[in-house]
């Protein structure tokens, strides 16, 4: 690599580095909450809170961050953490694509990974997307070269590591490597039964090293409360047909989450056929993108074998987990498909990629995906809730002999030392997690007639999800308004309300 060719590599790590370091002190979310909580326990004491508890999480990024968390608990250091991952994963895209086209190809796809807004949001976030991401493309590296100069000590222990520590960082990853094998097998069935049995041993050591990660797999398997039938009745539905996960998993290869697109306002703001319409022409340009890509990539690969093995990887990993959506009722996030994007962004580095300098169109069809990708940076950022600006405004506006009434306290920074809380959640009832919530029992009744006897004011901690979704939300504010509290004042901040009820006597 020539001068210019360096200048550009440390422009673009620049451009990665400044763009993940942006409002780090954003405040910590509910989401992010188990993990810290997680990284908080004692190594002995890892395994047994792992199974206690109600979420799917091996135990490498719980040990890791606990041991980052050694040195300070600052919210910026906690997600400098996932920040440096998210460095080392676009250094990663940067160095496969240089293997596998040389340096001009490496800078493009190292740019895109540096820009796209799911990456960026990913590098912030405080749950285990960025760090597992690392190691199955880790392992996607190892591959690519075992692939490409054979079964070499080096490809083999790196590979085997690599993978492992993806298995122990996320179960997601599961589904990447199932797709590794079909791609493999697919792709290289020609090299014979030799070629296919040292293939199946490396799997084979794998699935040895995950062998004391499996029983506690399974246990917390049998207490995910996120898989229930009921989520995939929800969603963006057109004739009938939930297409809303479809399109989101389409969309989140090419790093463009449909959930910061504030699809809400645009239901009410324009018709359904011209949404239909605009969503048609939007994944008409994807397709003829992707085929682009496909073609483009096998053109400057020098083995076509290999140069198929990111669109398959990616398209593959996204169909099993469609499958699974469908037959074992899993949810779909975008964050769920961090690795499958970043397998997908060789696809669409190659639509962009001219071995001519003098190519100008590339250059404009490169710009705009950068500023299509850049326009939604200050959407990947922002705080997931708003929990420290929520609790600095209740600090300023409620009074001492106020009351903070919540469905249940998912706030790190409202706490009993500061306010006079009261949590709902012991008083809720639904039948599943993916069912809405009872109306309010007579426990529930009596509690809150205990409330309205000791206080004449009461904050209303809103907080949008779940809790507006399922319906909690409603049964709080329509018992406040029967018995006998009018609105006040509401703030309205990013996915929760403070809304000050007052009673007159």
């Amino acid at each position: 690599m020539g001068f210019k060719g360096k200048t550009l590599f440390f422009i673009i790590l620049f451009i990665a580095i400044s763009l993940r370091l942006v409002n780090l002190d954003k405040g910590y979310s509910s989401d992010e909450g188990w993990l810290l909580r997680a990284s908080e326990v004692k190594t002995g004491g890892l395994i047994p809170f792992l199974s206690k508890g109600r979420s799917v999480y091996p135990p490498l990024s719980p040990f890791l961050l606990g041991l980052w968390r050694n040195f300070s608990n600052n919210e910026i250091w906690v997600r400098s953490y996932f920040v440096s991952f998210g460095i080392a994963l676009c250094l990663l895209v940067y160095f496969l694509g240089k293997f596998l086209n040389g340096a001009k190809f490496g800078l493009l796809v190292f740019f895109i990974a540096a820009v796209s807004p799911l990456l960026i949001w990913a590098s912030q976030f405080i749950r285990s997307y960025v760090d597992s991401s690392f190691w199955v493309m880790l392992s996607a590296f190892f591959l690519v070269k075992l692939l490409k100069d054979g079964f070499r000590f080096n490809n083999i222990l790196g590979y085997i590591l690599a993978s492992t520590s993806a298995l122990y960082s996320s179960y997601l990853n599961i589904i990447i490597l199932f797709a590794y094998n079909l791609a493999v097998v697919a792709l290289y069935f020609h090299r014979g039964i030799n070629f296919l049995r040292k293939w199946f041993y490396l799997q084979l050591v794998i699935g040895l090293m995950f062998l004391p990660c499996l029983s506690l797999f399974l246990k917390q398997s049998a207490l995910a409360t996120a898989i229930d039938v009921k989520w995939g009745e929800r969603g963006f539905n057109i004739l009938g047909i939930n297409i809303g996960y479809y399109a989101r998993g389409v969309a989140a290869l090419f790093g463009m989450d449909p959930a910061f697109l504030a699809l809400t306002s645009f239901r009410d703001k324009y018709s359904l056929w011209l949404l239909c319409a605009l969503a048609a022409l939007a994944f008409s340009i994807m397709i003829y993108f992707s085929l682009k890509g496909i073609s483009n990539l096998c053109k400057i690969c020098q083995e076509k074998r290999i140069a198929l093995f990111f669109p398959a990887t990616s398209i593959f990993s996204l169909l099993i987990y469609l499958i699974l959506v469908e037959v074992k009722h899993f949810p779909l996030q975008p964050e769920y498909l961090i690795a499958p994007h970043i397998l997908f962004l060789f696809v669409i580095a190659a639509a962009l990629y001219s071995s001519k300098n003098s190519s100008k169109i590339n250059y404009v069809v490169l710009g705009i995906v950068s500023l299509v990708m850049l326009l939604r940076f200050s959407e990947a950022v922002k705080p997931e809730f708003d929990t420290k600006k929520s609790s600095i405004y209740l600090s300023e506006n409620a009074k001492p002999e106020d009351c903070i009434l919540l469905i249940r306290n998912t706030n790190h920074y409202i706490t009993s030392d500061k306010f006079r809380l009261v949590s709902m959640s012991s008083f809720l009832n639904k039948n599943s997690d993916a069912d809405m919530y009872e109306p309010l029992g007579n426990s529930a009744k009596d509690f809150l007639l205990g409330i309205k006897t000791q206080y004449k004011d009461i904050w209303f901690y809103r907080l949008y999800g779940n809790d507006e979704i399922l319906g909690a939300n409603k049964l709080i504010m329509d018992w406040l308004s029967v018995n006998g509290y009018t609105l006040d004042r509401i703030e309205k901040l990013r996915r929760v309300d403070m809304i000050k009820y007052t009673r007159e006597d």
